[in-house]
């Protein structure tokens, strides 16, 4: 993309944990036309490959196709990616040891979760590290369906 004669990108969200709050963001993400790519397990990532996320709202239900994928090794990154880490904090060092493992130190990660000490230890791995508060009422029901309980759209 060009802007005014300087080539530009734009950058891509990899949600890392896409769970409940994870699979709502991504959703949001996507609608807003932004690239979305999701990190997940299980049973949850096949039924995301096989079907979509199902993502339901007060009064709404719809299927969102997003790129979903089982590690971050199995991620072509690009210079501009931000990685939101959305797991539960006890699973935090784990996917960090992984992630740092497949994904250039320079990358952007936010700490997407409510848990006390996710900045610090993702900052052992990465030099560029942002935290998060999460207010978003959202839950995984069951492999391949998130609930957003907010009727409102995002702003």
């Amino acid at each position: 993309m060009l802007n005014d004669g300087e080539e530009t990108t734009i950058m891509r969200y990899i949600i890392y944990g896409a769970g409940g709050i994870g699979g709502t963001l991504g959703a949001g993400l996507s609608a807003a036309g932004i690239e979305v790519v999701l990190i997940a397990r299980g049973e949850h990532l096949s039924a995301l490959k096989r079907e979509g996320l199902t993502y339901k709202r007060p009064g709404n239900t719809e299927n969102v196709r997003l790129n979903a994928l089982g590690h971050p090794s199995e991620v072509a990154w690009q210079p501009d990616d931000v990685v939101i880490m959305t797991m539960k904090s006890q699973h935090m060092f784990g996917a960090l040891n992984d992630l740092a493992a497949a994904a250039p130190a320079s990358i952007s990660l936010v700490c997407c979760q409510n848990g006390v000490g996710n900045e610090h230890m993702a900052s052992r791995f990465f030099q560029h590290v942002y935290g998060m508060v999460v207010m978003l009422p959202a839950t995984h029901l069951t492999p391949g369906v998130v609930l957003h309980h907010a009727a409102e759209d995002p702003g």
